[in-house]
């Protein structure tokens, strides 16, 4: 990012002595501006001076990849907890309060806007209940140039409350090597939040998702995954360990580096999707290269030309502890045939991981534990499935599949088939969300049909409770099909995309690929109040990318709140 971010704080504190500022070590792309004078800032009369904190000069830290974050470091003199309110003419900020008592503090600031002076008020809840204060200010940066003009329509009465994460692709600043942005966006349309790896330039970043300690996860392609706080400061960084030899290391500036490996199975790196279990272990994608014959090399019937000696590498779903330590692997090859499923991509020789002599079979992009079933549900967009794997005590390897749906599924299914899915979630109800691509849709030009291809939202309701699975059984119940408006046509996302059931029922749907590689690339998020069994309202929409500045969408999400985890108080 590179620009430097103004930080004016001009403190009023009741402290009988200032912090010694060489305790507070700060990041070495993070300085740390501390500027301050003692003065009294509290409504508490000196009568109670004994029972109230005494604050010691706080040390605020800006983020090294955020411009409209940072971190504060404060000291009291008693346990108390603390609250923040930035205040910048009419846009405010409140945080929680802090969950448990404290004396050494050390809290985020995130959810301000661009190029503003804050005033911060800092207040501290005693144990009998009185609240102190004291009062700071700082100006937030700009934001950078690869985020574009946003023009969000919503009708605040009936979207879901909360702030839109966006995985942004600004297709001629990847091409530069300038990556993509991570950004959170508020009911104003205005960004509030931004994320992007300085550490390593041209990193793809995506799949974020929220931990249980209160950090973020994101995959960082090719390079493996990142857990990071939420004002941008660096936790772990995941990759594999081919050899098994590597040691959990400290980065300089902080954090450290987590190598996976694995006895069984030699494993890659980590691709398309990281999720945080309940327990702070984490699941993620990865994937393992396997060995066929030229019997079955013929059998794919690629072109003469590809005269190559080529093997399939399978996706590998892995189970990790926090240290690294490999706990459960599901390796799709043994829950797929690779004879009577080879999907439709092998003959690539272009495309994630992929090389002349390494072929992406089954390409799985999105997965998510469901604790209800005792699974995790894992989207494979080559072979169009939707695959359900067991989850049990055993450790190591792992054979156990609960359900397919899809090709070669394992129980009925009635409504339409999907095809190259993204982003399957499940449901409070135990239905599943998914976009469906649809490349390759029979009936299609891509298919051999005279029909224009197009994709959806899905909404598919499982019963699957009964203890016989001869009786399961699984219906389409609600899809969205959108008319793009930039191209006249059916809206058509060849790659990427998502779509998420939020908490008031609603859906949010990201096409995020529009145009896919025939045409300009675009993007247009919705969010709908369904009703009946295709589409409804649209109460939230966003259009981005034009000719000449296209951007694509990896994901969408809403999240109720930037601040959440065990340091806060719950609602």
């Amino acid at each position: 990012m590179g620009r430097h971010i103004v930080l004016l704080l001009t403190l009023a504190l009741v402290a009988a002595g200032c912090a010694d500022e060489s305790n507070s070590v700060a990041n070495s792309d993070s300085p740390t501006t501390t500027v301050g004078a003692p003065a009294t800032a509290s409504g508490i009369s000196d009568e109670a001076h004994e029972t109230r904190p005494l604050f010691a000069t706080p040390v605020w830290t800006p983020s090294a990849v955020n411009p409209l974050a940072a971190t504060l470091e404060l000291a009291t003199i008693q346990a108390v907890e603390l609250r923040l309110t930035a205040t910048a003419g009419d846009h405010r900020v409140t945080t929680p309060w802090t969950a448990e008592p404290a004396q050494e503090h050390t809290l985020p600031l995130v959810g301000l806007r661009s190029d503003r002076t804050y005033d911060v008020r800092i207040e501290a809840r005693l144990p009998n209940g009185e609240i102190d204060h004291i009062d700071s200010s700082f100006t937030t940066g700009a934001l950078p140039e690869n985020i574009p003009d946003l023009g969000i329509t919503i009708d605040t009465d009936r979207a879901a409350p909360g702030v839109t994460i966006l995985e942004l692709n600004p297709v001629q600043a990847v091409r530069d090597g300038i990556g993509n942005p991570i950004i959170a966006v508020d009911s104003d349309g205005e960004v509030i939040w931004y994320y992007q790896s300085q550490v390593i330039a041209g990193a793809f970043t995506g799949a974020v998702s929220r931990g249980p300690n209160g950090t973020v996860y994101a995959q960082n392609h090719p390079f493996g995954a990142r857990e990071f706080t939420i004002d941008g400061r660096l936790v772990r960084a995941i990759s594999a360990d081919p050899t098994g030899e590597a040691e959990i290391t400290p980065i300089e500036g902080g954090g450290l580096n987590v190598p996976y490996h694995a006895e069984w199975i030699d494993l890659r790196t980590v691709h398309h999707d990281i999720i945080p279990m309940p327990d702070n272990t984490v699941i993620f994608l990865s994937s393992a290269l396997h060995e066929i014959t030229p019997e079955q090399r013929a059998a794919v019937g690629c072109p003469p030309d590809d005269t190559f000696e080529w093997n399939p590498f399978s996706d590998v779903i892995v189970h990790m502890d926090t240290d690294g330590t490999v706990l459960r692997t599901w390796d799709l090859w043994d829950f797929i045939s690779f004879d009577d499923l080879p999907g439709n991509f092998l003959c690539q020789r272009q495309g994630i991981d992929v090389t002349e002599l390494e072929r992406d079979w089954t390409h799985a992009n999105s997965l998510v534990f469901d604790p209800a079933r005792r699974a995790i549900i894992v989207s494979v967009r080559h072979t169009d499935q939707l695959i359900a794997l067991a989850f049990t005590d055993d450790l190591g390897p792992q054979t156990g599949v609960r359900w397919i749906l899809g090709e070669m599924g394992t129980m009925p299914y009635e409504g339409e088939s999907f095809h190259h899915t993204h982003g399957a979630m499940v449901d409070t109800d135990g239905s599943i969300v998914l976009y469906d691509n649809g490349n390759f849709r029979p009936g299609t030009v891509l298919a051999g049909g005279d029909a224009a291809p197009y994709s959806r939202a899905v909404r598919i309701e499982i019963d699957d409770e009964s203890d016989n699975p001869a009786e399961w059984t699984a219906r389409q119940v609600w899809d969205h099909v959108l008319e793009d408006p930039k191209t006249g046509t059916p809206a058509f996302a060849p790659f990427v995309s998502d779509a998420d059931a939020l908490p008031n029922g609603n859906v949010l749907v990201t096409h995020g690929g529009l145009g896919g590689f025939a045409s300009f690339q675009h993007a247009h998020i919705l969010e709908y109040a369904p009703e009946g069994e295709r589409n409804g309202d649209v109460v939230w929409e966003l259009q981005l990318g034009v000719p000449g500045d296209e951007i694509t969408v990896y994901r969408a999400d809403r999240w109720e709140s930037l601040y959440f985890g065990p340091l806060w108080e719950s609602p």
